[in-house]
């Protein structure tokens, strides 16, 4: 991850770099709770699972987002949930579990490598693997250490362009990694 810009651009090569078979991804502000990951991993492994999400957003402490962006980050799950039916409380959260295989599947890639990478990920994920093999957890999510750099109107007005443009099939494909032109997400 970039150290002068918090956004999810240098997620999608390291998608598909890591030596190992199963694919940990998490803010480095200690936001997400680093010490649930192996009980995170062992769910996925045990329960034969395919794609974890985890919601920050139940188990939250107080201060931990600003009202703007817990509002906005609401209205944004409120919005994917209601345009996907996939049940997802959390729709932009970052930290994720997976196996790195799926990212094989080009229906599972995602065509957006900016902001709306996050939310893209969990609708693939539960179209690709449905409710039962992608599942969302509930953490903690702390106070960042930092400052967060996020562009709160031109992020949050991107994501939520993207999620119309997704339902209705219109979205483009902004990453070389995406799915081929043919491919139907």
């Amino acid at each position: 991850m970039s150290q002068e810009k918090d956004t999810a651009e240098p997620t999608e090569p390291a998608l598909l770099w890591p030596p190992g078979e199963i694919i940990v991804t998490l803010d480095a502000d200690c936001t997400y709770p680093g010490e649930e990951v192996p009980g995170l991993v062992r769910k996925l492994v045990e329960e034969d699972l395919k794609f974890i999400t985890c919601d920050r957003l139940r188990r939250a402490e107080e201060g931990a987002m600003s009202g703007l962006h817990g509002f906005g980050n609401w209205g944004l799950s409120v919005t994917a949930r209601m345009l996907f039916w996939y049940g997802i409380h959390d729709s932009q959260s970052g930290m994720w579990v997976f196996w790195k295989d799926i990212m094989e599947n080009k229906k599972m890639r995602p065509t957006h490598d900016g902001m709306p990478l996050s939310e893209e990920m969990k609708i693939n994920a539960r179209r690709c693997y449905g409710r039962k093999k992608a599942i969302e957890v509930s953490v903690p999510y702390r106070v960042r250490v930092g400052d967060a750099e996020i562009n709160t109107w031109g992020d949050g007005w991107l994501n939520f362009r993207f999620l119309f443009a997704k339902r209705l099939g219109i979205n483009r494909t902004r990453s070389d990694w995406g799915p081929d032109e043919n491919t139907q997400v």
